[in-house]
């Protein structure tokens, strides 16, 4: 695994620090998660820097072809599980200006009582 030159407390934004790591370690693993929502034992699933990346770089892009650039950090929101895509999307919004609301936590509360 090669290393990475991103020190823990640098002022490097956090798109920034994506593109470093894709860049000097792209097979390194970014996040693990399990791949049954209801149970480890089915394992897990790996992504690594440049498949997220790639995966912020898309989102990023959709985001702005969708709203435009965000001058003034508006907020969106985003409605699902909180699994990687939640990163994913939070990092892609801030490359475009955005800040995300998310709003799982509201629905599982909701849905559980119901």
């Amino acid at each position: 695994m090669a290393s990475t030159t991103v020190l823990p407390h640098s002022n490097q934004l956090l798109s920034t620090i994506f593109e470093t790591r894709a860049k000097l370690d792209p097979n390194g693993v970014f996040e693990k998660f399990p791949v049954s929502s209801t149970s480890y034992e089915a394992g897990f699933q790996s992504i690594t820097h440049l498949q997220a990346l790639n995966a912020i770089n898309y989102v990023a892009w959709a985001l702005e072809k969708g709203f435009g650039k965000s001058h003034n950090f508006e907020t969106i929101a985003y409605l699902g599980p909180n699994d990687p895509r939640y990163h994913l999307v939070l990092i892609a919004a801030m490359k475009v200006g955005y800040k995300v609301n998310q709003l799982f936590i509201f629905l599982t509360t909701v849905l559980s009582n119901a």
